[in-house]
């Protein structure tokens, strides 16, 4: 039987031969589970996994461009330095649009989204309104999980809501709405005022985020870094219908979204680059696409929801289709990932953004790595702070290891801590990889810092002071009355404390150099100069050659502007009709209406051949009747040989022969017009510039690391310029600076000499536009005199005349004209007319006939200028850093405060740098003789003289206003008692009362801090009697047990001082659940008073209550007496603390009304640490140190009147608390507060009630 054959057309249609695909085709693979848990490496794959995987990996890729261009530095002209909207200024170099819909907020994307608002990672955000209402009602009240299988009609009847499978109960828009009608009517009432708000839909939302004041928030961080959220349907939801329902009961209220459209379209076009991240569809998602239209596309797009484009709606289109719109550019990479949102977004953000800021933020950090351990009595850690928490298990090993060591040093030291003072026990242990260092405090706590070895920048003294704030960071914190002692420390204010008193030193230093370098910027900005004329240039003809690129191009877009016409010479036509086509696209950009100002003419020019430049100069003449200026700007510089079509050296040729060529052709014209000729030459012809007539047109290697070539034709092109204006030339001369252009494209610098030479860059080269303001002003402005011109030695720099260095002389002009002549003869194959005689043309005298009177006179001046301004450079530095840091410590009594002493270090580099701006600009002024400018610059230097002198002088004068108590007469047998007895103003008050020899009983809520302050009072003094009780005033029931105690030990006290308070800025209560600025600075000395009257009776003692003069802002509001009220958006203070104050007051007028002896004062705004709970920047202290200097007294200052009021009777018939007086400055002065005597007693009955309940 016959085997059967395989079947050639099926063998055929399966083994069909496959064409070779491209060898760059990915290949298919995924993750290998072999390789471990490792999340990163398994997204890596998902680019090549197939299916939705591969463009959730394109979307990764996709971001990760956006985040590298993002992180490219804006250059100089795209700063956006006149937008005054901070919402919409230009950040960075893309600017990234965010969109998502509300089922995002919904649902856990909420946190991912707020992480790139949070840490400034997008620049706008577009969203609905229930993007917008869900954030912030879930900052009022939590959203549930539940299931897609829930019955609707059910739910309905329970009042929740399902979005999903999440549930909304209905009692959150309730809350939502009771949180929002409020602010609804504020906004009208700003509508209706004065400044007469235009409310906008991203305007609404930034109050809202501002409102909301909850940093889980995504508005609260946007309106906090002042990025803009665009609502364009803001109505369309619950936040609409509180509108709808506040129309009733407030119209009026007016919602603009025509100028947020106009907003956001203003970032889309005013980006560099333009990225767009978009969940989902609809109304955000075009109106993200329909801004990027504006600027023809954008250059980035990553688009993820699940819908299909065969419907035709936009949420389904892909990119492509918004590629034929327009509104993605044609060659982009888009991408689109099918799928939920809830599932990839988190995955894409985690792969980009979050690497790319946790990479950043570890690179700040690890190079400058300290880790602190603070240990207590029982060896137990009390906090830990590592720049790196994976090594936390590391350093934890690396504390216990010096345990030993430190208690080591602790048994052997011949300073022990008993005696209440703190031990620093320097280096404890060193190896390769770090270093340790302990500390103990006079309570046996220890502080442990880890250094890496590699960090040099620490000195010891540093570290010591280091410590010394630490440990005062870590009394405040213990102090704190919620703080329960031997539990770890776990306030956030304390770790941001802690952190930044661990930063480095040299970062603050590195700021103040920055900010050395950015002052000499500014200065050099405003040294070069701008023309500041703008008058029209109508009917005014310019010739410019080179004038499509550089400097040239940057004059030919002024002289436009001012409307004027411009015949461009350019060597490439294409070139010329490219930068045409530039001018007139930013002339469009910048104007209003479509009409153009002047006038540009293109023709072609090459000064690399005579032959170019007659037939330029033919058709010049032919076709432009007259024209009013001629810029001679072309030039070139080159490494390698390079020669001009006749022979010459490009330098020779092209930089002097070619201008003299050309305007020996026009010189008839020139000189019958009176037109204009503008010399563009350089500075550098004063550094190594000769005229080597022997080899004048050749190629030469001079040997030097300068252009030699370049610097000999620039100093050719200033003696061409004397020779023209000697025949009667209107000729200028100028050097328009160093600009970055690509004058030197010949160059080609390396990676490394942009990474060198950035800095000096940065400071000293101009952009073409600056540098062409000396072009510009020269070609517009008549600069020359007879004093001043070519032909003395002067040309135009920095817009302004200033005199060359060089030493021009007569037989060398002459030479390099003759010389240059027969060139021009050659071109022309004809004799030229000789040229006049020197003598016969009207001139200021010679360069050489003035400098021989002055050169040495001038030296001299300019040297001892800067022999004096050398000597201040060296001298003022010192003076300011230790005239500082007595400031401080003697006014303020801030000792060894880290931050404040980089903030001087920072000072001092701002000071020197000022110094020698003025010591080279006081240099050059003497060098050019003026006088005037010489004065000026001293008056410069005398003004931080006389500043600094009048500052001492007014602080002087403050003091002495203020006051000191002048009676020193002894208090033995006196017994006080003061309330917050350990730092501040009851420190200060006890040290003063203890050196007169009286008895203290120190009410302090800190026994160790109040064992501190005795040990330091005793440094002072060994007068007096001190003795701690405990006292804390926010509990009732340790108020009532050291009443008992001093009943039980000292029944007679002369004195009692209410001095203790506080003030915070976050909810705080007391035991008794009080709002503490109730509970501690009023009801606690209330409760006190009256449990220790019948002794103050018995005895007529003396009651002191310390008040303030913020007590006259202050209100007693009943209906909330107790309650934390936020503070208003107009209130500049703390109401609650103000109220407190006023409290104090009437307190005092009721126990003076009952017969006791009552003092009221105000000790004044004083530097303790009473405000510590605001946690000031050590820039807080450089900017408000001069305000500080007038109005900060120290604590010492502020008790003045304590102990004034505690040891004098100043209290008269007319002048008490009752008629509204107290004491200020050691003077009795009238309040300005209202009083009544209804509020007052009803405060006491209020007051008592609290006590009693």
């Amino acid at each position: 039987m016959q085997k059967p054959e395989e079947p050639a057309l099926a063998k055929e249609a399966v083994l069909q031969e496959s064409t070779k695909l491209p060898t760059d085709t990915p290949i298919v693979r995924g993750y290998d589970w072999n390789d471990g848990y490792d999340y990163g490496k398994l997204f890596s794959t998902y680019a090549y996994s197939g299916f939705q995987a591969t463009n959730l990996g394109k979307a990764i890729e996709e971001v990760r461009k956006m985040i590298a261009a993002r992180r490219v530095p804006l250059p100089e002209d795209k700063l956006d330095v006149y937008e005054e909207d901070e919402f919409i200024k230009r950040r960075s170099s893309c600017t990234i649009f965010l969109g998502y819909t509300s089922n995002m907020v919904s649902a856990g994307v909420r946190e991912t989204i707020r992480f790139l608002v949070q840490h400034r990672l997008v620049d706008a955000i577009v969203t609905t309104a229930g993007g917008v209402e869900e954030d912030l009602i879930k900052c009022l009240a939590p959203t549930f999980l539940g299931s897609f299988e829930l019955v609707g009609r059910e739910l309905r009847e329970r009042g929740i809501n399902r979005i999903g499978n999440l549930l909304v109960p209905n009692e959150n828009y309730c809350k939502f709405e009771n949180w929002v009608i409020p602010l609804l009517d504020e906004m009208l009432e700003e509508q209706r005022s004065e400044q007469r708000t235009l409310w906008t839909p991203s305007k609404v939302i930034a109050r809202l985020g501002e409102r909301i004041n909850d940093e889980s928030s995504i508005y609260y961080w946007a309106a906090k870094n002042r990025i803009p959220v665009f609502s364009p349907a803001l109505t369309d939801g619950s936040l609409g219908d509180m509108m709808y329902f506040h129309s009733f009961r407030n119209p009026g209220l007016v919602v603009d979204i025509v100028s947020d459209l106009r907003r956001l379209n203003t970032m889309a076009v005013k980006a560099v680059q333009s990225g767009m991240i978009i969940i989902g569809g609809g109304v955000i998602k075009h109106h993200i696409c329909n801004a990027n239209l504006m600027r023809n596309g954008a250059d980035f797009s990553v688009f993820i929801n699940t819908a299909s484009e065969y419907d035709g709606s936009d949420s389904g289109a892909r990119p492509d289709e918004a590629v034929s719109w327009g509104k993605i550019k044609k060659d982009a990479s888009p991408v689109k990932v099918y799928a939920e949102a809830s599932l990839v977004f988190p995955i894409l953000v985690g792969e980009t953004f979050v690497k790319e800021h946790f990479r950043e933020k570890s690179e700040n950090e690890q190079s400058s790595r300290k880790d602190l351990t603070i240990i207590g009595k029982d060896n137990a850690p009390l906090y830990i702070a590592t720049a790196n928490a994976d090594k936390e298990i590391e350093l934890q090993y690396q504390v216990h290891a010096s345990l030993d060591v430190i208690d080591e040093r602790c048994a052997t030291s011949q300073k022990p801590t008993a005696d209440g003072r703190e031990l620093y026990l320097g280096s404890l242990i060193s190896t390769e990889l770090y270093k340790i260092y302990g500390y103990v405090t006079n309570t046996k706590i220890k502080f442990v810092i880890v250094i890496d070895s590699s960090n040099t920048s620490f000195r010891e003294n540093e570290v010591r002071a280091m410590f010394r704030n630490l440990h005062n960071l870590y009394t405040d914190a213990v102090c704190n009355p919620f703080y329960t002692p031997g539990e770890p420390l776990t306030s956030k204010n304390f770790d941001r404390s802690v952190r930044t008193t661990l930063l480095p030193a040299a970062a603050y230093t590195i700021a103040g150099f920055a900010g050395s370098i950015t002052l000499l910027r500014l200065y050099k900005l405003r040294k070069w100069g701008r023309v500041r004329s703008t008058f029209s240039l109508r009917d005014k003809t310019f010739v410019i050659t080179g004038a499509n690129t550089g400097l040239g191009y940057e004059t030919t877009k002024a002289l436009v502007r001012r409307e004027a016409t411009v015949i461009m010479a350019c060597r490439n036509m294409a070139k010329a009709q490219a930068a045409i086509e530039k001018i007139r696209q930013e002339e469009q950009a910048e104007s209003k209406d479509s009409k153009t100002r002047g006038t540009l003419i293109p023709m072609q020019l090459d000064l690399a051949s005579f032959q170019s430049v007659r037939q330029f100069a033919g058709e010049l003449q032919r076709t432009v009747p007259r024209f009013d200026c001629l810029v001679n700007n072309a030039g070139l510089a080159v490494r390698e040989p390079e020669f001009t079509r006749e022979g010459y050296e490009v330098h020779y040729g092209v930089n002097h022969l070619g201008q003299f060529l050309l305007v020996e052709l026009l010189k008839e014209r020139l000189l019958e017009q009176g037109t204009r000729v503008v010399v563009v030459s350089s500075r550098m012809h004063e550094i190594e510039a000769e005229i080597d007539f022997e080899n004048l047109g050749r190629w030469v290697e001079y040997g030097s690391r300068l252009n030699r070539l370049y610097n000999n034709s620039k100093l050719m092109n200033f003696y061409y310029a004397r020779e023209l204006y000697k025949r009667g030339y209107n000729v200028h001369v100028l050097c328009p600076g160093l600009c970055h252009t690509d004058f030197f494209r010949h160059y080609e610098p390396k990676w490394y000499h942009y990474l060198l030479f950035s800095p000096i860059v940065w400071l000293m080269l101009r952009s073409a536009e600056q540098g062409a303001q000396n072009i510009i002003y020269a070609a517009t402005e008549s600069v020359t005199t007879p004093e001043c011109n070519p032909v003395t030695g002067h040309f135009i720099s920095n817009v302004r005349m200033r005199r060359s260095k060089f030493l021009f002389d007569e037989h060398t002009s002459i030479r390099l004209w003759d010389e240059s002549v027969p060139s021009k003869q050659a071109a022309n194959q004809e004799q030229s007319t000789a040229p006049p005689e020197v003598e016969d043309v009207p001139r200021g005298p010679t360069y050489q006939e003035i400098d021989d009177g002055i050169t040495s006179r001038q030296s001299l001046v300019a040297m001892a200028w800067l022999l004096f301004y050398s000597t201040a450079m060296f001298t003022l530095p010192f003076v300011a850093f230790y005239g500082t840091r007595y400031s401080l410590s003697h006014y303020l009594q801030i000792e060894d405060f880290p931050n404040t002493c980089a903030s001087v270090a920072a000072a001092v580099f701002v000071v020197n740098a000022i110094i020698m701006l003025y010591a080279l600009r006081g240099y050059e002024d003497a060098q050019e003789d003026d006088r005037r400018r010489m004065s000026t610059s001293l008056l410069y230097l005398l003004v931080p003289v006389g500043v600094g002198v009048g500052l001492y002088a007014i602080r002087k004068l403050r003091e002495w206003q203020w006051g000191w108590v002048r009676n020193n007469s002894s208090l033995r047998g006196k017994v006080y008692i003061i309330t917050g007895a350990n730092t501040g103003l009851g420190f200060e008050t006890a040290l003063a009362l203890a050196s007169r020899q009286a008895t203290i009983l120190m009410a302090c809520r800190n026994m160790d801090r109040a064992g501190d302050a005795i040990s330091r009072i005793r440094q002072v003094t060994q007068e007096g009697e001190l003795i701690p009780l405990e006292l804390d005033l926010a509990s009732f029931e340790s108020i009532r047990k050291f009443a008992e105690q001093v009943k039980g030990r000292y029944p007679s006290f002369d004195c009692l001082i209410n001095n203790a308070g506080l003030a915070v800025k976050t909810p705080q209560y007391t035991i008794e659940k009080h709002e503490v600025h109730y509970g501690v600075n009023h009801l606690g000395h209330f409760l006190l008073v009256d449990l220790l009257k019948d002794n103050i009776r018995a005895n007529g003692a003396r009651i002191v209550v310390v008040s303030s003069k913020m007590h006259e802002k202050g209100r007693i509001d009943f209906e909330h007496l107790g309650q934390w009220m936020e503070r208003g958006p107009r209130d500049r203070t703390n109401n609650l603390y103000n109220n407190s104050k006023l409290m104090n007051f009437y307190f005092a007028r009721e126990l003076y009304k009952q017969g006791y002896n009552v003092h009221v004062l105000c000790p004044g705004l004083c530097h303790t640490d009473f405000f510590r709970d605001y946690n000031p920047r050590w820039y807080h202290y450089v900017l408000f140190s001069p305000i500080a200097l007038f109005y900060l007294r120290s604590a010492r200052q502020g008790a003045q009147n304590i102990i004034h009021c505690a040891t004098d009777n100043v209290n008269t018939e007319e002048k008490n608390p009752v008629t509204g007086y107290f004491v200020t400055s050691l003077k009795q002065t009238k309040s300005k507060a209202k009083f009544d005597e209804e509020t007052s007693e009803r405060l006491w009955k209020e007051s008592f009630k609290a006590i009693s309940s």
